[in-house]
């Protein structure tokens, strides 16, 4: 499907008008000879360095996707999983170890997708480095025949695109399943497109330009920053396209800011930020427009401008439907529920529609003004605004929402509003002295004023529901403001059809709501047939929010060093040259007629290189260690292929400048010739044929550059791995040999290989057992091999880091609701519930922070949410331990596991009940590893395969944490060695090793090696200098534990050095001992008060807030009469923390009569006086705080629930 309509569209803009009614191609032979053999060439290499199945990283995940017609992670990739989908068919019969294979073709197709991409890119240069050095004279005579310049052209354009092409990134995502290849296709075919617009402007080729963009954002949003780099193309080639370009994107940006304000929470009592003042949605009306005339007039109003003739009877008619669908047809209506809520009104519906009569009366009378070409006829411009006040007067009538007791920091409006002023004012700028311009501002400021002051009156909701009129008027007012942009501007029908066909190509996001609707695929990411779901997909709502670093910053500086140095990576110190050269030569050897051209071009590829660049540096805040560079890497791709076409015109203009030089040494008699402007002439000519071929030559074998730099240059392996994946078995390996264990991988193993040392262990899982899929391919490889490759397709496949994430949970219990336990939603919230009640009562250690936010509480930090993961798989493990058998990948560390967990292999199994480590199960474990680990470090693919290094490391390393965290130091020791040797830069590896094993035995060399060796290979790694410091504060401690327990021993140690020592167990994480030598210490007869105050300080942070308590009030008895205020207040807050509120009351109120400004205090004695039951005096004390601090009293009220409670009725007070 993509190829043919790639096809189509490239033989479609290579038809070119020459006038007379002749045509001729605007590509000629030499262009398609290039595109062809650079397709070709590259296509070949990437076929042959296909990996043979499923892969590491995203494969597994992408690869069922396309395989199901399913949605992979956001933004869910609909047109690559339709083409994907396409592709799987076609080589359903291709097979891996006699099991399907659509991983290998969806490789195939990015294989495919990544030739095409260098196709479009060695046409582009060769096409326009022709167009620059030929005479205008010449195009027709020279066009297709094989001159000096052609032959340039040509070579420097294949040898550009095929440098590209095998460049690591590109040649990486190009032989695996990914969907980055695609997107260099998009870019470069939307380049492509635009070079030719701007050679010959033709409203078609604009049109395909737009919907190819179009449709490349649904691959790849990124693509978004090149509509910098094509507005700069049609600034400079057009101005007056150029604004009425700007004139149609205002009201689509002033609506999309509208609706992004409008989706903000209504503001309460309860909530905390980010909320605006909104009415309380309309729930039952008598008088609720009739749909069915809302449409019609609608509908007659659409079809006005296209029905000249007609207009004004049609375009009336549906002003009146609507008035009278609002008045004589309007009728009951009740929105139950609180789904029904947010398609609810927030006014009276025959409001709406009356604002909207006369919004759409404005419009059809804008239409008088623009369909009346004899005479410009005022009145209709007139009416026009009239209606659009009456509109506005109307919106701005009647009283505006209230805060409804939101005590919070209210929204600003300013920059909206400014904002809307300057769109309104540039607006009207542009169509000042346009033809029929105010046609078509006028009714875009009326929508946009009255649409604002709705808004900021509270009458106005964002896209709430696909099913509701906030979704609906949207969309009808884009058409709107497309048609109008049609009849009234200049340019308009380019345009507004350009428009439209690009929201056409985005449109295939609509794929994903449907099919997760009506197929249930395995991988349904976010559950986009709900609209929340929908919107996680399309907003990446998974990843965190970006944001825009510091570009005047020291560190921005040291990123964009990354990625020059990274740009070295791509394409050598060599090539970067020539692509620099391309600017000088560029300006010498382009003909003075097409320099303009030039430089508008150079100034397309510069702007988009610098928005794909220098932009997305800021935005993505690179960090430039090892982990984050190989992360960060694809994200690069498109400055790659910008920089590219540098390249080809500076191979093209170096060979032309080399021509030259040759005229200057060896023909003197002709030097003048040479030097002339016609690089056509007899300068050229008698240049010797060898000599344009050697550098023909040249050029083509600069794309063997990349090529030996892949097999040779260890460093760019180490960073990058790889870019062949051909012999790379490791995702199958990783998938089938966790599945199926020994069984498979004896089958697997070749005649002369070492067998397996117990070569029935690890056995295969049992039947419908349930697995959780921890990291990445973890989860996503497993998936592969149960959905699309039917290997184990019993074995029930669980996301161990996404249970408490509803929408991952609605896709598990469509698969998996009928045949296992799997949480509901009242369970999800109980785990909830569990945490948070475990965190406030010290039973659980808070891993997070809790916040409460517009009245939830909220969890944030991966290791919190992991918490509640951990309850849900416990919840899931009791439910079906008895009736299935339990496996997990770790991703991170679930501490009820580890009781229950053995070695099974790559993973480990959870056995039904607490099962002790059995010196068989260890020495399997052993013997396995000891054995895989050889087979690995054997194997020279792996050694260059950094998703395979970091995945086989991550398995070892959770094997050693489970040893670790049972005391068995000689088996994690040896485990966690061969993590480190599988992956020696692995920062989780080292770091666990260290922490969890080196540091506890006190091998303080050891460990400053491994950090060493980590900064030596990785030296902007910026966890090492932290660790560094984390062992010399360890070194120290142990130190002075050491130096106290022979004290302990002798039976020496005082109360004050027992709290020491208690203390630096602390530091050490060994809460049992910490909260023994305390005991020991409070417990002495030589107790004072300093000894007292830090024991209830330890107590409280290892969660004994009752032992604590009782530590805080001897300390108070013995607080010293000149002792700082802010110990009494100390104390007396832990007494509040462990339920003694007669005596933090009692405290509280001595410090606050020394102290009455502290608002943390006032709000402490809220507390106290609140479990007293002195409610109102409770209030007094929140009063207290509030003019003390407003803002530190409002922080804590929004995360303390007791405290909301408190303040609840002071907030109702008007």
């Amino acid at each position: 499907m993509l190829a043919k309509f790639f096809h189509r569209s490239i033989v479609y803009m290579n038809e070119q008008n020459l006038g007379a009614g002749t045509r001729r191609k605007f590509f000629s032979k030499i262009d398609w000879a290039a595109f062809w053999s650079a397709t070709i060439a590259a296509f070949l290499v990437y076929f042959f360095t296909l990996g043979p199945s499923v892969g590491l990283e995203d494969s597994g995940e992408l690869a069922t996707a396309a395989d199901h017609l399913g949605v992979p992670h956001p933004p869910g990739y609909p047109f690559w999983t339709l083409c994907g989908w396409i592709f799987c068919r076609l080589f359903s019969w291709v097979t891996y170890m006699g099991h399907p294979t659509p991983a290998w073709a969806m490789s195939l197709f990015s294989a495919v997708t990544g030739a095409f991409a260098a196709g479009c890119t060695a046409m582009l240069v060769c096409r326009s480095s022709m167009d620059m050095m030929q005479q205008s004279d010449d195009a027709n005579d020279s066009h297709g025949k094989l001159t000096p310049n052609s032959l340039f052209a040509f070579s420097g354009g294949v040898g550009a695109a095929l440098v590209f092409a095998f460049s690591p990134v590109m040649w990486s995502q190009s032989t695996i399943v990914e969907v980055y290849s695609l997107n260099a296709l998009f870019l470069m075919w939307v380049f492509l497109l635009s070079y030719r617009w701007m050679k010959q402007p033709s409203d078609k080729i604009l049109w395909l330009t737009a919907f190819v963009f179009g449709l490349g954002l649904t691959n790849y949003q990124v693509l978004l920053l090149a509509a910098v780099p094509i507005a700069v193309i049609i600034a400079l080639k057009d101005l007056k396209l150029f604004r009425d370009t700007v004139l149609i994107l205002i009201p689509i940006g002033l609506t999309y800011m509208l609706l992004k304000i409008g989706c903000m929470l209504r503001a309460n009592a309860y909530m905390s930020a980010d909320v605006i003042n909104k009415f309380e949605p309309v729930l039952k009306t008598e008088s609720c427009p009739n749909e069915i005339f809302l449409w019609a007039g609608c509908a007659c109003v659409a079809v006005a401008p296209f029905v000249r003739r007609a207009w004004r009877q049609i375009g009336f008619t549906g002003v009146g439907l609507v008035l009278l669908a609002a008045t004589v047809f309007a009728g009951q209506a009740e929105w139950n529920g609180a789904h029904e809520q947010l398609v609810a009104p927030l006014l009276n519906p025959a409001k709406y529609a009356w604002i909207g009569a006369f919004l759409l009366a404005a419009v059809v009378c804008s239409l008088g003004f623009a369909f009346n070409t004899e005479k410009k006829d005022w009145r209709w411009i007139g009416a026009a605004g009239a209606c659009g006040l009456i509109a506005l007067i109307v919106a701005a009538s009647g009283p505006s929402a209230d805060a409804a007791g939101y005590r919070g920091v209210p929204y600003s409006f300013l920059k909206a509003n400014i904002l809307l002023i300057a769109g309104l004012t540039a607006l009207f700028a542009l169509v000042w002295k346009t033809p029929r311009g105010l046609a078509y501002a006028v009714p875009v400021a009326a929508v946009q004023l009255t649409t604002f002051v709705l808004l900021e009156k509270g009458s106005m909701n964002g896209l709430t529901n696909p099913h509701s009129w906030w979704f609906i008027w949207p969309i009808i007012w884009n058409f709107l403001v497309l048609g109008l942009a049609f009849v009234a501007l200049p340019n308009g029908r380019s345009m507004a059809v350009a428009t439209f066909l690009a929201e056409l190509g985005v449109s295939f996001y609509a794929y994903m709501p449907i099919v997760s609707d009506l197929r249930n695929p395995p991988m349904n990411w976010g559950y986009p047939r709900t609209w929340e779901g929908f919107k996680h997909a399309i907003t990446r709502g998974q990843y965190e929010a970006i944001k825009m670093g510091d570009v005047f910053s020291l560190h921005f500086l040291h990123e964009l060093g990354f990625y020059v140095k990274d740009l070295r990576t791509q394409f050598t110190a060599v090539l970067m040259a020539v692509a620099l050269a391309s600017f000088p030569l560029g300006h010498i050897f382009t003909r003075k007629e097409h320099r303009r051209t030039w430089y508008s071009w150079l100034a397309g590829i510069g702007s988009c290189f610098l928005v794909m660049s220098v932009l997305l540096i800021a935005l993505a805040n690179t960090k430039g260690d090892v982990q984050d560079g190989f992360i960060q890497k694809v994200k690069f791709i498109s400055s790659h292929g910008m920089f590219a076409l540098w390249i080809g015109y500076g191979l093209v203009f170096g060979a032309k400048f080399a021509v030259l030089l040759w005229n200057r040494l060896f023909n003197k008699a002709t030097r003048s010739a040479a030097e002339s402007d016609d690089s056509e002439g007899s300068g050229a000519r008698i240049v010797p044929k060898w000599l344009i071929h050697l550098l023909c030559l040249l050029m083509l074998s600069t794309s063997l550059i990349p090529i030996y730099e892949n097999y040779t240059n260890d460093r760019l392996v180490f960073e990058l791995g790889s870019a062949e994946q051909n012999g790379h078995t490791f995702g199958w390996q990783f998938g089938a040999w966790q599945l199926d264990g020994a069984e498979e991988i004896r089958d697997e193993l070749l005649a002369d290989e070492e067998p397996l040392p117990n070569p029935l262990w690890p056995p295969s899982m049992e039947p419908h057992s349930i697995f959780f899929g921890g990291t990445d391919p973890g989860r996503f490889v497993p998936t592969y091999m149960i959905y699309s490759a039917n290997f184990r397709p019993d074995v029930y496949l669980i996301t161990q880091n996404a249970l408490a994430d509803d929408t991952y949970m609605s896709v598990e219990r469509d698969l998996y609701g009928d045949e296992i336990w799997i949480p509901s939603k009242e369970d999800s919230a109980e785990s909830f519930q569990v945490y948070v009640e475990e965190v406030q009562s010290g039973k659980r250690n808070a891993n997070a922070d809790l916040k409460i936010e517009n009245g939830r509480v909220q969890v944030t930090g991966a290791l919190g949410v992991m918490e509640i993961n951990g309850i849900l798989t416990k919840m899931m493990f009791d439910h079906e331990r008895l009736r299935h058998a339990f496996y997990v990948e770790e991703s991170y560390v679930i501490q009820w596991m580890y009781p229950y967990l053995s070695p099974h292999g790559l993973i480990m199994k959870i056995n039904k009940d607490k099962n002790p480590l059995t010196p068989q199960i260890l020495q399997n474990d052993e013997d396995f590893w000891d054995w895989y680990v050889r087979r690995l470090l054997k194997d020279k693919a792996f050694r260059r395969d950094f998703p395979a290094q970091k995945s086989f490391s991550k398995l070892r390393a959770a094997i050693a944490g489970l040893y670790s965290h049972t005391g068995r130091y000689r088996e994690a020791e040896q485990a966690f060695r061969e993590a480190v040797l599988l992956y020696p830069a692995s920062p989780e590896a080292s770091f666990r090793y260290i922490q969890e094993v080196l540091m506890p035995m006190r091998k303080w060399n050891v460990v400053e090696d491994i950090l060493d060796y980590t900064d030596r290979v990785d030296p902007n790694n910026s966890r090492v200098k932290p660790m560094r410091g984390y062992m010399e504060r360890m070194r120290q401690i142990t130190e002075q534990i050491s130096m106290l327990q022979a004290k302990v021993a002798k039976g020496q140690i005082s109360a004050t050095e027992s709290i020491i020592l208690a203390g630096c167990y602390l530091q050490l994480g060994q809460t049992a001992a910490a909260r023994g030598f305390t005991k020991k210490a409070l417990e002495s007869k030589d107790i004072n008060f300093e000894c007292l105050y830090r024991g209830a300080q330890i107590y409280a942070q290892c969660g004994q807030r009752g032992d604590a308590a009782q530590a805080a009030k001897r300390a108070l008895d013995r607080l010293p009469p000149n002792a700082p205020p802010h110990l009494r207040k100390d104390l007396a807050m832990t007494l509040v923390e462990g339920g003694m509120t007669a005596e933090a009351n009692a405290q509280l109120n001595e410090y606050l009569r020394v102290q009455p400004k502290d608002a943390e205090a006032w709000l402490a004695a809220a507390v106290a006086k609140d479990a007293l039951s002195q409610v109102t005096e409770a209030q007094r004390a929140i009063i207290q705080a509030y003019q003390c601090d407003a803002s530190l009293t409002m922080d804590r009220i929004r995360q303390n629930e007791t405290l909301q409670r408190i303040a609840a009725p002071l907030f109702r007070r008007k």
